[in-house]
């Protein structure tokens, strides 16, 4: 006999492969970096400095298109990880950035490090001075990463596409107001106990600057892809 567990199963199945939007309300702190030079850039040793700004971000959608299971299960969850992963792509978001740093870009055998400015690069008088408000951007990609380790998503939107189903995290699908109905498609405590959906990518925060660093050295300076991100304190 078929029972209602089964059919909620069965129904919820049908949105495991397809593409949903998990949206947050929560405040979560946001970073992004971009090199910057005052000279023709041909060498990763002719960047600069790295600009880094820091500030909050608020309202923050984000879509997965390519959901094979696992991804939308995290979600539910809230076991993404510390920060967004590469399955996860920002669709809409409110952002306030509040700081603003530069730090010296350095290529020390193997390693590329980011360091402190001296007193004499941030002073105008001094010969090694690095005058950043006359450099450019430079190189291809810049890096933007949302920390997510105190956020918890609102609701999840299945099927993001075309039927655009919104449910809570403990599965109860809400109505256009946003109120929860008696539907229910899945059970979050059971989802939480089968191995099919553990594996997916997480990542932390080192991690994906050292993916944003390999991007940029492959598309900018290939000849030199074999560097690694060392000391970036």
């Amino acid at each position: 006999m078929k029972t209602a567990a089964d059919q909620t199963s069965r129904q919820f199945e049908d949105y495991l492969k397809l593409p949903f939007e998990v949206v947050f309300s929560d405040t979560m702190p946001v970073m992004q970096m971009e090199f910057m030079s005052d000279v023709d850039v041909k060498s990763i040793s002719d960047v600069k400095v790295v600009h880094i700004e820091e500030g909050n971000c608020e309202s923050v959608v984000f879509k997965s298109s390519r959901n094979n299971g696992p991804e939308l299960v995290a979600c539910i969850l809230n076991r993404i990880g510390d920060v967004n992963p590469s399955w996860l792509s920002c669709e809409s978001d409110e952002i306030d950035m509040n700081y603003g740093r530069n730090l010296r870009v350095v290529v020390d055998g193997n390693e590329i490090e980011f360091q402190d400015l001296s007193e004499d690069e941030e002073d105008p008088d001094s010969e090694d001075f690095l005058d950043t408000d006359n450099m450019d951007y430079c190189c291809s990609d810049a890096f933007f990463c949302y920390f997510l380790e105190d956020a918890s998503p609102d609701y999840i939107v299945l099927d993001a596409n075309n039927s655009r189903i919104t449910v809570n995290l403990d599965g109860y699908v809400l109505d256009e107001d946003g109120e929860e109905t008696q539907e229910r498609l899945f059970i979050p405590e059971e989802l939480a106990t089968q191995e099919e959906f553990e594996q997916y990518e997480v990542l932390e925060f080192e991690e994906k600057r050292a993916l944003w660093m390999a991007s940029v050295l492959e598309q900018d300076f290939p000849k030199e892809k074999h560097l690694t991100l060392g000391n970036c304190d």
